[in-house]
């Protein structure tokens, strides 16, 4: 029962979050639009920070599960399939979810928080930092890349994907919206540079 109550907790509170951001989040709304008192959500999250943190890593398991379904992360020969299609296909379904979501991921990922949100989201990067670095790494030992730290590569990959599309300098809703390319132009770029920097050769990255 507790654990129904925590999702439904938290769905109210991704709700929330996507319309007013962080600082529009309260214990009290959150409770009203959950359905529950406000001392049930304390039971759960003790503070507010603590319900952000609980947003944040259930907004990542589910974009990261969808990655890994979409690279074949679990397909034992996974290694396969191209390390330039993996990586695109990274950056493809990142760009799907945030860019359908701006708001809520720029929210998570970028608005001041707590000490509890700032852990979740050193793990959310580190987790996702890993899985590309397991891309590179298949792409070394299949001579496809070339040799490089692989941890340092993934880690820089990662920034680049989030500023790209969620950061300060990355291109708004309204350039999107006027571009005559739209977002289609946007991500088929940030895959060249992310491609690039892996280390796939040029001749290739237009593919």
């Amino acid at each position: 029962m507790s654990e129904q109550r925590r999702e439904v907790i938290i769905l109210a509170a991704g709700n929330m979050i996507a319309e007013s951001g962080l600082a529009g989040l309260s214990i009290a709304a959150v409770a009203r639009n959950a359905g529950f008192g406000p001392a049930t959500v304390y039971s759960l999250f003790p503070a507010k920070n603590n319900l952000i943190a609980a947003v944040t890593v259930n907004a990542y398991s589910v974009m990261a599960a969808r990655i890994r379904q979409a690279i074949g992360h679990d397909d034992p020969f996974r290694s396969q399939r191209s390390a330039a299609e993996r990586l695109d296909t990274v950056v493809r379904e990142f760009a799907r979810v945030v860019l359908g979501e701006r708001a809520f991921a720029t929210a998570l990922i970028h608005e001041p928080a707590g000490p509890e949100v700032v852990r979740e989201r050193v793990y959310c990067r580190r987790d996702a930092a890993n899985l590309v670095e397991e891309i590179l790494r298949d792409g070394v030992e299949t001579g496809e890349l070339p040799e490089q730290p692989t941890a340092l590569i993934a880690g820089a990959i990662v920034g680049a994907l989030i500023e790209g599309l969620v950061g300060g300098n990355s291109p708004s809703s309204a350039e999107l919206a006027g571009s005559p390319a739209g977002e289609g132009a946007c991500v088929d770029a940030l895959s060249r540079f992310i491609r690039g920097a892996s280390g796939i050769p040029g001749e290739l990255l237009a593919a």
